[in-house]
């Protein structure tokens, strides 16, 4: 299995530098938060690592293909929404709760259609991997809720790519069996290759990187976790939604010395902290 983290990360390597440059002659640069000029979108330069190591996945033994090709579905999927979000998106309807009262007043916004694809995508995976309409409900929502919590942390270099790392090591608490975190490989490979882009501030990965993320980590959970488990994490990615409605993560962070460090963990060093 390392060897698929490897391969992906290989892939990478070699493919995001030709996608930082055929965004950045495209247009698609947008200013970071100091201000400075960046390609953004990045994220769609993990497709062929994570296409790839789910190919090599495939041909494994002992690994379950319907996860492999659910996951690699999604994602694409996710990723491809979020280039759209990244490129045309209008920054004046901000918060999921603003695009999704967008589409109920029918006026499609590009987050409103990330949002649909994303409901759609966390019904169809919820469909294939639960149990009960019960079990399906709380699956939909960790897909939904996982893939938007990525999205509101990726407000700094690196955060997004720890924020997948540690939520990745969070779970080794309740999940001793973990017989499926083969599907993650790929995708983390991809993340220690594109690190130093995000914390140089050479590019950022934008919503095409970070919805995926948070897909792939809810379908991870959905299918690791104890229902008991699952219910405690959705309740408790509820509440950070609801606390991200009135309050700044990035703000929160830069108040606790320890969470800051992490935050800061080799980055090319900036003089803002706040949001």
């Amino acid at each position: 299995m390392v060897v698929v983290l490897i391969l992906a990360a290989a892939v990478t390597l070699i493919f995001m530098p030709l996608m930082k440059q055929m965004l950045e002659t495209s247009g698609a640069v947008r200013e970071n938060f100091l201000g400075e000029a960046v390609p953004t979108g990045l994220g769609v330069g993990f497709l062929p690592g994570v296409l790839f190591g789910s190919f090599l996945l495939v041909l494994m033994e002992n690994t379950d293909i319907r996860l492999v090709l659910i996951n690699a579905l999604g994602f694409v999927v996710m990723s491809l929404a979020g280039i759209v979000d990244d490129i045309l998106g209008n920054n004046n309807v901000k918060g999921i709760r603003k695009h999704l009262k967008s589409l109920l007043d029918l006026r499609l916004t590009t987050g409103g259609l990330k949002a649909a694809f994303g409901g759609l995508i966390a019904a169809l995976i919820s469909t294939v991997v639960s149990e009960s309409l019960i079990e399906g409900i709380v699956n939909c929502l960790l897909v939904m809720l996982f893939t938007n919590l990525v999205n509101l942390l990726d407000l700094r270099p690196g955060r997004a790519v720890k924020s997948f790392f540690l939520l990745w090591w969070c779970s080794l608490f309740f999940m001793p069996v973990r017989a499926h975190a083969y599907i993650l490989y790929p995708l983390a490979g991809c993340l220690v290759a594109y690190l130093p882009y995000d914390a140089n501030r050479i590019g950022m990965m934008g919503d095409a990187g970070s919805n995926a993320i948070g897909l792939s980590l809810g379908l991870y959970y959905c299918v690791g976790a104890a229902m008991n488990h699952k219910v405690a994490a959705l309740m408790l990615l509820i509440l950070l939604h609801i606390a991200a409605e009135k309050y700044s993560f990035t703000g929160f962070i830069a108040r606790n010395r320890m969470l800051r460090l992490i935050d800061e963990l080799g980055n090319k060093r900036s003089v803002r902290h706040d949001d």
